[in-house]
C-alpha cells in the first residue's frame, strides 16, 4: 500500500510504503539514541507511527508536545523532518504514536553522517561477549544493549573508568574485534557476596566493516522481533 507522506517534497509528491522503517529521535536527549518505527497512515491530521519499543518494553518518551526528528530513505534518497508529537494511545493494537504534519521536509543524497546516525540505534540483547582486561587475562560480560558506538555490558567484578581495552563480539555474521573505552561502572541490581557491575563501553578503534556488521545485526534482529510480534 502507497500512501501520500507530508504533501508536496520540494516539486514532487512524496509516496512511503506503509511499513517502511523510519528513524526518530528527541530533540535535545542525552544521551542520543535513534528509534526505529513503521509507518501505519498519513493524513492532514497526523502521521501515524507504531510506538517504538525498546526490548519488549515501550518507548514512552515521545509524549505530546515533544518534538522529534525523523528520517526515511526512499528510492536512494534520504528524508528528514522535525515536527511535535500529537498524541500517543498505547492500548491500541499496535500501540500508536501520532506526529502532527512536519511543516518542512528535506530530502538529499545518502551522506556519512546518515551512516553516523544509524550507528546509535540501540538494541537491547543479551550477548556473551570477551574483553581483556589486562595482558594476558581474558574475561566474559552479557550485554544490556549494543550498537554501532558502544554497548552497556554485566560483568562480576568493578573496572577502571578510562581504561582503553580489546573486545571480541561474536555475531551471527561475523566475529567483531575492537577498542573499547570503559566510560562508566556502577552497581548491577542487588549487591551480594558476589556482587555485579554494569559497564559502558565506547567503542574507540573499530574498522568500518565491523561496525557495519553490528549495525546490520540490530536493523535485522529488529525486524524478526517485529515479524514475530515481539517489537
Amino acid at each position: 500500500m502507497i500512501f501520500g507522506f507530508f504533501g508536496k517534497g520540494g516539486d514532487s509528491e512524496v509516496e512511503l510504503q506503509k511499513g517502511n522503517e523510519i528513524e526518530l529521535d528527541i530533540v535535545g536527549a542525552s544521551p542520543r539514541e535513534v528509534y526505529i518505527t513503521e509507518a501505519l497512515e498519513s493524513s492532514k491530521e497526523g502521521i501515524d507511527l507504531i510506538i517504538p519499543h525498546k526490548g519488549t518494553e515501550l518507548v514512552l518518551n515521545f509524549q505530546p508536545g515533544v518534538m522529534v526528528m525523523g528520517r526515511y530513505e526512499l528510492e536512494g534518497k534520504v528524508a528528514r523532518f522535525k515536527t511535535t508529537v500529537a498524541r500517543i494511545d498505547e492500548r491500541s493494537s499496535p500501540p500508536l504514536l501520532v506526529l502532527a504534519q512536519p511543516k518542512k521536509l528535506e530530502w538529499s543524497e545518502k551522506t556519512a553522517e546518515d551512516d553516523q546516525r544509524r550507528n546509535f540505534v540501540r538494541l537491547q540483547e543479551a550477548l556473551t561477549i570477551s574483553f581483556s582486561p589486562m595482558r594476558g587475562v581474558f574475561r566474559e560480560g552479557t550485554t544490556m544493549n549494543i550498537s554501532g558506538n558502544g554497548l552497556s555490558m554485566v560483568v562480576d567484578f568493578e573496572m577502571d573508568v578510562g581504561k582503553r581495552i580489546p573486545f571480541t563480539i561474536p555475531l551471527p555474521q561475523k566475529k567483531v574485534t575492537c577498542m573499547g573505552k570503559i566510560v562508566r561502572c556502577q552497581p548491577y541490581g542487588k549487591q551480594t557476596a558476589r556482587p555485579k557491575f554494569e559497564v559502558g563501553v565506547s567503542f574507540e578503534e573499530i574498522d568500518a566493516s565491523n561496525q557495519d556488521a553490528i549495525v546490520r545485526h540490530i536493523f535485522e534482529r529488529q525486524r524478526e522481533l517485529r515479524r514475530r510480534g515481539l517489537m
